[in-house]
């Protein structure tokens, strides 16, 4: 989308011409409230509360899935990983299925977690699923960018590395 623009263009040192100035306070007022132009403020500052009607964002919901490393399956795995960003605050939905190849599960996330925030007894649960168990897993985020799924209570329940198995869930970190 463009930018609201104004008619009239005034330099230092000059009179204003009245007409001219609410031409412009028209042109400014129309550009952002018709929905058709994007309005940029650097800095903002409220005594009070706020509402925007429309959805606000850093980065808007978007597929991570085909950037993502992915690991713990045969290459034919599908399903998504959606994420949105607001300021640090990131929000991933994941949902992988397929072929298991191997006992751990794992993908990369679109930014990395800030070193500060990473626990590493803080635990988000998770639905695992694979040919032995269907039940609540839980992830970690191992280091600032991967996430590891283990199919259970605890980090060592591990998944078969045959058959079907998929995982899915929400994570919520904040980005470095």
């Amino acid at each position: 989308m463009a930018y609201p623009s104004v008619t009239y263009q005034f330099s230092n040192g000059t009179l204003l011409n009245a007409t001219q100035c609410n031409t412009n306070f028209t042109d400014l007022l129309s550009g952002i409230t018709d929905g058709t132009k994007d309005f940029n403020v650097n800095s903002y500052s409220a005594a009070g509360s706020m509402c925007v009607a429309g959805d606000v964002y850093t980065k808007e919901y978007s597929s991570y899935y085909a950037s993502s490393t992915v690991t713990g399956w045969t290459a034919a795995v599908s399903g998504h990983i959606n994420y949105k960003k607001f300021g640090k605050l990131v929000t991933v939905d994941f949902y992988l299925t397929g072929t298991s190849n191997a006992t751990t599960a794992s993908f990369t996330l679109p930014y990395s977690c800030n070193a500060a925030t990473i626990f590493s007894n803080l635990h988000i649960p998770v639905h695992a699923y694979d040919s032995k168990s269907d039940e609540v897993g839980h992830g970690k985020i191992a280091s600032s960018n991967v996430f590891h799924v283990y199919n259970g209570p605890t980090s060592g329940t591990t998944f078969v590395n045959s058959g079907t198995k998929f995982i899915h869930g929400v994570l919520v970190y904040e980005s470095a």
